[in-house]
């Protein structure tokens, strides 16, 4: 990362240097041809002031010390003087651009490469009163020559700011890298850092808190099944059960044992959950899905005496996503209303339409949630009654949550004491 940045600067600092000379010629190439111009015009206009007193003659020309090339033409293009070339051995320059503006407006000017100097000459041609042309050529290389010059001068200069911007960027790199370096993963909030990164680093230490909590519930729920079975097998080898209590403990260790698997497979679903990815393209009926998991805990409804009640304003809940997941959420969410409901109480699904999402409310008759603990059902490990229900790992409502997360949805709860609880699933019609 370090040399990234370093590079990045470095190269940012290289091209700004190159762009202000590139740009610092080009102001200075467009200055000098400006500057080119305005003194060919002023040369032309010394020329038409003395033809205006009679003192004006071509002759005179050939005489004159003019660094500039001055070439005469005849109305039709044909050249008839010029201070440079021999006349007879020039084309005519009736289409020539400058030649053309100033027949048609007393003056004009061009830039183009010359075949007679091989150079970039500016053309200046303006009208005499005889409907003759004059014109005045003068190289544009003035301002190469002056950087030829002093190029050497130039050439240390560039390197110079080239060695200052090295340094400079090493720097810059230094202070940008050293709050990073200095940053303790393990204990991000204690990290003095860029005030824009304390939001982050605060959601970081949560999530550290949240690892750390989660690998102590992990072992916790691990080693409690694992004790069991260890103790019952432990005794049963020493020969210590009567015969009479065998199946018991065979019983015991076998229940344990499912719930170790129970466990591990939840966390290993909970692990899933938080890879995957939200783009789904399974198109299927959700009111088939509530109708799958309500047939599936109905052998538990039966046993605990509960009853189960679809009411619904749809024929059918069109969405897109993941069927297993979502099947699996409303199981969750049955599994729990019949768990801690009253023998003869009743589970109520009830499925309503918003213009924009579908909302799946389940009621039941049960013990009810304190409020306090409404907000901490949906961690990890947490069990409202301990003591009551020590089925289940406790990471149930949590792939709930997660589950419907990952398909945009949100997950309500309403509850009292002795009142029963209303859980409110809201999806959204398209939930990919």
């Amino acid at each position: 990362m370090r040399k990234k940045i370093f590079y990045s600067l470095f190269a940012l600092a290289f091209s700004v240097l190159v762009l202000a000379t590139v740009l610092f010629l080009w102001i200075s190439y467009r200055q000098t041809t400006a500057e080119n111009i305005q003194s060919l015009k002023n040369q032309a206009q010394l020329l038409l002031a003395l033809e205006g007193q009679g003192n004006f003659d071509y002759a005179n020309l050939t005489k004159a010390k003019v660094n500039d090339r001055i070439t005469i033409l005849a109305p039709d293009g044909k050249v008839l003087f010029d201070n440079y070339v021999n006349v007879s051995n020039m084309e005519n320059h009736l289409h020539r651009q400058e030649v053309q503006q100033a027949l048609k407006g007393n003056e004009g000017f061009a830039t183009r490469i010359s075949e007679t100097l091989d150079k970039e000459v500016i053309y200046y041609a303006v009208q005499l009163a005889d409907k003759n042309i004059i014109r005045f050529a003068r190289t544009n290389d003035t301002i190469f020559s002056q950087f030829a010059k002093v190029l050497q001068y130039s050439l240390v200069t560039l390197l110079l700011l080239l060695v200052g911007a090295f340094v400079v960027a090493r720097r810059i790199t230094a202070k940008v890298i050293e709050p990073l370096e200095a940053l303790d993963l393990e204990h991000p909030q204690k990290a003095k850092a860029y005030p824009e990164l304390r939001p982050i680093l605060r959601r970081l230490a949560s999530q550290q808190q949240m690892r750390r909590e989660f690998s102590a519930n992990v072992s916790h729920e691990l080693k409690t099944p694992l004790q069991s079975v260890l103790g019952y097998s432990e005794i049963m080898l020493n020969g210590l059960v009567k015969e009479d209590d065998r199946q018991r403990f065979l019983q015991k260790i076998y229940d344990e044992a499912k719930n170790l698997l129970g466990l591990i497979d939840d966390i290993i679903r909970l692990s899933k959950l938080d890879e995957q990815q939200k783009n789904f393209t399974e198109h299927f009926d959700l009111l088939g899905v509530l109708r799958s998991a309500m047939e599936r805990v109905q052998a538990k409804a039966d046993k605990y005496g509960v009853r189960l009640y679809l009411e619904k304003e749809v024929e059918a809940l069109p969405v897109v996503g993941s069927q297993l997941m979502l099947e699996e959420v409303f199981m969750n969410l049955l599994d729990n209303a019949i768990k801690y409901n009253h023998r003869g109480g009743n589970v109520t699904v009830k499925v309503r339409e918003l213009p924009k999402k579908w909302i799946i409310s389940i009621c039941d008759t049960g013990v009810g949630i304190a409020e306090e603990e409404q907000e901490r059902i949906f961690e990890r490990f947490y069990r409202v009654d301990k003591s009551r229900h020590r089925e289940g790992s406790g990471l149930g409502l949590s792939i709930v949550k997660h589950a419907l997360m990952i398909h945009k949805g949100t997950i309500k709860v309403h509850s009292y004491l002795g009142s029963g609880t209303e859980v409110e699933v809201c999806l959204p019609k398209n939930s990919n």
